[in-house]
């Protein structure tokens, strides 16, 4: 029964403090404290410890020895190992997606997160555009039916989000949309070359976007000091 507890609990403050990295209310090589994080949420230190241990799988935090955990702060070079990653498992679930059987019938399961970004773009609300870009993505891959690159995915994908939310949104394209919507046509209709080309053209337009992010942060230190989204030169 006290492992269900803890179980529970871990949960809870795994998604917490998930949702405190993607809102940058913990900034990207900020240090966690886990007495603080226990104080906060009225636990021991043992549910945040395993939650932060879950994160740190998940590559949304960091932990050294004897300085604990903090928040992963990325260079450019992985973020651009992290799309190259990216692009690879989702030519994957796109390949594998297109080649069910019976793809036409889940049409829905992509037509949902897309629905939601054409609403979260009329309102140009940030935070939902690139929850319903992720959705998506997730989307397509649990449609690919390969357990091992859904779960290889979010590993992958998480860490990118805190730059996401950055984004302004006069920097969202109004094509965003449609780029997802060639990718969904492909797909259902089977023609895994087609949702490729257009899976690249997508992932290039959000590379550059999180490039345009991390420049203007490093250009907007106090000081000239190079801030965690830095070069890695």
């Amino acid at each position: 029964m006290l492992g269900v507890v803890v179980a529970s609990l871990t949960a809870q403050v795994e998604e917490a403090v998930t949702r405190m990295i993607v809102t940058r209310a913990l900034e990207p090589g900020e240090r966690i404290k886990e007495a603080e994080l226990a104080a906060m949420f009225g636990t021991s230190r043992v549910p945040v410890r395993e939650a932060l241990r879950q994160l740190s799988e998940r590559g949304l935090v960091v932990h050294e020895r004897r300085r604990g955990y903090h928040v992963r702060a990325l260079t450019l070079k992985e973020v651009d190992d992290i799309f190259a990653t990216r692009l690879a498992l989702d030519r994957l679930a796109v390949e594998q997606a297109s080649r069910r059987p019976d793809i036409a019938i889940h049409a829905a399961e992509l037509a949902t997160p897309l629905d939601d970004l054409a609403a979260a773009l009329k309102t140009a609300d940030v935070g939902g555009v690139i929850e319903a870009d992720l959705a998506f993505h997730r989307a397509v891959a649990t449609l690919s039916s390969n357990d091992a690159l859904v779960k290889v995915y979010s590993q992958v994908t998480d860490p990118i989000r805190p730059a996401l939310v950055q984004i302004v949104p006069s920097e969202l394209d109004a094509n965003l949309v449609e780029q997802h919507q060639r990718i969904a046509d492909a797909i259902l209709a089977g023609d895994a070359a087609a949702a490729e080309i257009a899976l690249k053209a997508h992932n290039n337009f959000a590379l550059n976007l999180v490039r345009v992010v991390m420049a203007r942060e490093v250009s907007h230190t106090p000081n000239h000091q190079l801030s965690p989204f830095q070069s890695s030169s």
